[in-house]
This record gives C-alpha cells, structure tokens and sequence, in this order.
C-alpha cells in the first residue's frame, strides 16, 4: 500500500519583525567565517552610531612627591564613529524546486542526524540567509560604496577604510611588486609586510594578519618547498609568521593582505533593532503564481579604531 506524502501549506507567509527576527538575522550575518569565528570584534545593538573610544598618553609617571602634580603627563581621548548602513535584500524565487528539496529532506533524503527545518518559509529564510552570509563577508574586507557598478558596495569594508587619506601611515600601506599568491614570491612579501608593522605591536596576544584563502595556500606550498617540517603534508594546522598569527579571511581579495590587533578591526549591526524584518510571502493569493517573495532588512558597516596600528600590502604588477 503506497503513501502520500502531503507538505502542502495553506499560506507560507510569515513575517518576523524586531527581536523575532534576531535568530534569522544572526543567522545571515554570522555564517561568513569572519564573523562566525570571531576574528574581528562584532559591536551588537548599534542603533545609529556607536562610538569607538580611544586613548593615547604619554609621560604617564614621575618622580613621587607629597602633592597631587600632573606633570608632564598627556593624555589625548579620540574617538571612531561606525555607522551601520540599512541594508536590504529582496527576491522573487520560484517555490517549486525549493518545495522538491524540502519533501526530500523531510522524507529521510539526509543522513539520519541531519537537523531539518519543520517549516517551508523557514527552510528558506535559511537558505537565502547563507547567501547573505556569504555576501556580508566580501563586504567586510572588500567593500566600497563609491563604486558605480560591479564588486560589493553594501558598505565600506575594512581595506577601504584602511585606505582613506592618512588615518594608516603612509609607509604602514605597503605596495609591492611581490605577488603572494605565488608560493615562490610570499615568504618576501610577508617579510615586507613585517618590517611595518609598529614595535608596540610585535609579540602582542592579540595579533593578526589576514590573508585571502589564496594567500594561505601559496603560504602552506612555499613551506612545503622549503620542507619546513613537512608542513605541505601536514592537514588542517594553525598558521603563523614569524610568530604572528595567521587568520584566513574567505572575503579578502586574493593579492592583499592586512594586520592589526583583533581587537582594533569592527563590525556594528543592530541585531535587537527594531527595524530587522526577516519575511517571506507567498504569491499565490496575490497573483496567482508559484513565486515566493523573501524579504531580509537589517544593519551592518566595518571601522578600525587606531589607523597607526594597522599594515596593509597590496600587490602591484610591475
């Protein structure tokens, strides 16, 4: 005796608005690698603006004496705005081959331990939600809003900020001819990336460089060459230079590189806001059509607190 299998819905349209929409929402921007494993700080609730306060002082201690004397002492508090832009996405998609892969899972298409949403509507909201994923994590390090066509212009990435007139000192933006993508060219593209980087930095905890998934490659293939510990044999493995530890950020573009503490690189997003929507509508009491509308509102935007303890290098073909 056969079975019918009957996932049929009488209306797939369900909006979540506000905190209901946190879980979704998280769920886009947290499944980039940058942000799902924290290698940059993610300043949540951003409602607007936020503010990022920094302090610089110098002459801190003196000579001890019987009165409260200020001395030399010189304290400079800055600061650095991050000012999420109001991002969207909207798409019209066809249910029918999304509904074919949701019944197969439903009827035991998976390995057993494979956890599957109950709901159509949330089935996609989590599919879309990996695309934006995806796309929030190119923006973070290639973004730029002053594109015209073409590349991410969601909002302004790390590199452009990087890049904006002197907040890095001019020779902490290396520029070289050392392509190191190449495994033969990336050990002395790092070393001139090294010789920038400011002493305070040096042997900090919080340390990092980022490198595009290109680089880490090259990287991982110059040791081998050099049969550094049989390093090109040896599976997954943290990274280091010279100590410095090496993170790979999947959005950087291949030829680039940046360092600087974790804690100086941000992202803001307003995760609680009101303003977050996370929706799907089914067209099909409207229009009469197989479509379905899912709609994603909500924040993000980068910024770097101190410019003077960042180093980038961009390659430049001779």
């Amino acid at each position: 005796m056969s079975k019918k299998f009957n996932f049929a819905e009488p209306t797939i349209t369900t909006t979540y608005a506000g905190e209901l929409a946190q879980a979704y929402i998280a769920a886009a921007l947290l499944s980039g690698k940058t942000l799902s494993e924290n290698l940059i700080e993610i300043k949540e609730n951003v409602k607007y603006k936020g503010v990022l306060k920094t302090l610089a002082s110098s002459g801190l201690i003196a000579a001890q004496t019987c009165d409260f004397t200020v001395g030399s002492a010189a304290v400079t508090l800055a600061e650095r705005v991050i000012t999420p832009d109001n991002l969207q996405v909207n798409l019209e998609l066809c249910k029918q081959p999304f509904r074919e892969d949701w019944e197969a899972m439903q009827t035991g298409g998976l390995r057993i331990d494979a956890v599957i949403p109950p709901n159509f509507e949330t089935y996609l909201l989590l599919h879309v939600a990996g695309k934006i994923g995806q796309d929030v994590e190119y923006n973070i390090w290639q973004g730029d809003k002053t594109l015209a066509v073409g590349g991410y212009q969601s909002f302004d990435g790390l590199w452009e900020v990087s890049q904006v007139g002197t907040f890095v000192p001019a020779a902490q933006k290396v520029t070289a001819v050392k392509n190191p993508t190449v495994s033969a060219d990336v050990i002395e593209a790092l070393e001139l990336l090294k010789a920038q980087i400011p002493a305070q930095l040096l042997f900090h905890p919080d340390l990092r460089l980022y490198v595009s998934p290109a680089i880490a490659s090259a990287y991982i293939n110059a040791l081998g060459a050099g049969n550094y510990q049989f390093q090109s044999y040896v599976g997954t493995k943290p990274l280091d230079f010279d100590g410095i530890q090496i993170e790979i950020a999947n959005g950087m573009e291949a030829d680039r590189m940046m360092l600087s503490l974790k804690t100086n690189f941000f992202f803001g997003t307003n995760l609680l806001g009101d303003l977050n929507e996370a929706k799907v509508l089914d067209m099909g009491n409207l229009d009469g059509s197989d479509n379905v509308r899912v709609v994603y509102r909500f924040t993000g935007g980068t910024q770097i607190a101190i410019g003077t303890d960042v180093v980038t290098y961009d390659y430049v073909p001779a």
